[in-house]
C-alpha cells in the first residue's frame, strides 16, 4: 500500500457505510456508487457483468463472516497496483486492489455543533467519492480544534454545500430540504427523496436561523442531529430524526 498511488496521491475510489448479520446497509447503492467510480476514473468505460459480480462476490464474501449482533462501519475501497508513472494512458480491470475493511460500530450519535468554514471543493466537483479527503480532514480537525463538532462547507461565501463528509438536511413544519448545492448525492439523500420527499434548494448562510433543525446523513451514522451552526441554535425534533432514521434502518437492511 505504501507505494501504491492510493498511498502517496490519495488516488483511490470507496464507499463506506454499516452491516449487520452479513448484510450491508443499502448495499446496490455502495455497490453502484463503486462500479461509477471504476468506469469514470480507471476505466473510462462500463464494467463488464463478469467484472461486477466478481467486486461484488469480495463483498458478499467479507459481509459473510460479519455475523452476530454487533453492528460493523465498513469499508470497500479500489485502488491501482505500483505503476511507472502518475498517470497511465489507461487502467486494465486486472491492474486494480479491491479491499474490504470493518470494524465494530459505535451506534451512539450525540447532537453536532458545526462551524462554517469556505469549501475547499468547488461547485464542479465531480459525484465521485474519491480517497483524496485531505482538505475535508484538515477543516474537520480547525472545526474541532475551534469547539465544536465538524465543518459545514460554504460556496461562493454564502451557499451550503455539505459537511465534510455529510451531507445535511433541514427541516421546516413536515418538509426538508437539502442544499443544491451539495457536491455528492448521497445513498440517504437519495433514499430520503424517494420516501420523504426532500427537495433541492439553494440554501444560503443568512437563512439557517429560519429552519426549525438539521441533521447531516451518512450511510455508517445514517441521521446526526444538529443543535448548532455558527450562532444558530436549533431545537432538535428527536421524534422526527427517530422516525426517519429507524424508516431507513428497516429499508437499507431490507434490500439484497
Amino acid at each position: 500500500m505504501e507505494t501504491s498511488p492510493a498511498f502517496l496521491y490519495g488516488e483511490s475510489i470507496f464507499t463506506s457505510s454499516r452491516a449487520k448479520n452479513g448484510k450491508l446497509f443499502f448495499r446496490d447503492l455502495h455497490l453502484g456508487r463503486i462500479y461509477s467510480g471504476i468506469e469514470d476514473y480507471y476505466l473510462g468505460k462500463s464494467l463488464s457483468s463478469t467484472q461486477k459480480s466478481q467486486i461484488s462476490d469480495k463483498l458478499d464474501h467479507f459481509l459473510s463472516d460479519l455475523i452476530g449482533e454487533s453492528e460493523y462501519r465498513v469499508r470497500l475501497t479500489v485502488f491501482s497496483k505500483p505503476r511507472e508513472g502518475i498517470t497511465p494512458n489507461f487502467f486494465s480491470f486486472e491492474e486494480l486492489n479491491f479491499v474490504c475493511e470493518a470494524k465494530k460500530l459505535n451506534t451512539n450519535n450525540p447532537p453536532l455543533e458545526l462551524k462554517t468554514y469556505p469549501s475547499p471543493l468547488s461547485g464542479d466537483y465531480p459525484n465521485l467519492k474519491m480517497g483524496s479527503y485531505m482538505p475535508l480532514l484538515r477543516l474537520k480537525m480547525m472545526a474541532k480544534r475551534a469547539g465544536v463538532d465538524d465543518a459545514l462547507l460554504v460556496l461562493d461565501g454564502k451557499h451550503v454545500a455539505e459537511a465534510t463528509t455529510s451531507n445535511i438536511v433541514f427541516y421546516k413544519g413536515n418538509k426538508l430540504y437539502t442544499p443544491k448545492k451539495n457536491f455528492l448525492d448521497g445513498v440517504i439523500i437519495q433514499a430520503l427523496k424517494k420516501d420523504f420527499n426532500l427537495l433541492d434548494r439553494e440554501i444560503i448562510t443568512s437563512e439557517l436561523s429560519e429552519f426549525e433543525g438539521a441533521f447531516l446523513t451518512n450511510s455508517v451514522n445514517i441521521i446526526s442531529a444538529v443543535s448548532a451552526i455558527d450562532d444558530v441554535q436549533y431545537k432538535m425534533d428527536i421524534e422526527k430524526i427517530g422516525n426517519i432514521n429507524e424508516n431507513l434502518l428497516l429499508r437499507g437492511y431490507d434490500e439484497k
